[in-house]
């Protein structure tokens, strides 16, 4: 029995096969498996703002198609169609399945989580806006701290305001004119953001 000689290009076309095998592998698992998710409800991205910045808040099911899945991580982009800014959201908390109103309880630190075929996952989780939330973390220290000198100069203590009290920003006196522009200045670099 004769064997002919490969050629030197049958040799690296083999060669190449088997340097890319792993990566042409993983590209053939990335088609074959995917994520299928089913937002629930009416209404069922909340948008807000709170102590941790700019949040949105997803309840759903996550599918997984093809195979079981780990999932490592979530993250959102949001773009404003206006001027095409656009803010990234990294998954923070998983908040439990209950309905509105009742005090949540149970809330967990976001993490990784296997997602098999078999067994679909109810989810509400909360993605937080770090970078915004960093970036504007000085200038609402600034507001905060304006403020409190503010009250304790008039030597007003908000524990001691009846309920249909308030204190209106017309009643300032004229020489605070500078401070409220000082609050000006930074309203608006937060509103910026």
């Amino acid at each position: 029995m004769e064997f002919a000689a490969a050629g030197p290009w049958a040799s690296a076309i083999v060669a190449l096969g088997a340097l890319f095998r792993p990566e042409i592998t993983r590209l053939y698992w990335r088609h074959r498996s995917a994520i299928y998710t089913h937002l629930a409800g009416v209404g069922p991205i909340e948008i807000g703002f709170s102590n941790f910045g700019a949040t949105v808040g997803l309840q759903g099911t996550l599918c997984a198609i093809g195979r079981d899945q780990f999932i490592t991580m979530g993250q959102i982009t949001i773009e404003r169609l206006a001027d095409h800014l656009q803010h990234d959201f990294e998954w923070a908390v998983f908040r439990p399945q209950v309905l509105m109103g009742v005090p949540q309880q149970g809330i967990e630190i976001a993490a990784s989580f296997a997602l098999p075929v078999a067994a679909p996952r109810r989810f509400n989780i909360q993605f937080h806006d770090t970078g915004t939330q960093q970036r504007m973390k000085q200038p609402l220290a600034e507001i905060q701290r304006l403020w409190i000198e503010y009250l304790q100069e008039h030597g007003i203590i908000l524990i001691n305001l009846a309920q249909d009290q308030s204190i209106s920003p017309n009643a300032q006196p004229h020489n605070e004119q500078a401070r409220s522009k000082n609050f000006l200045c930074v309203y608006i670099l937060v509103a910026r953001s």
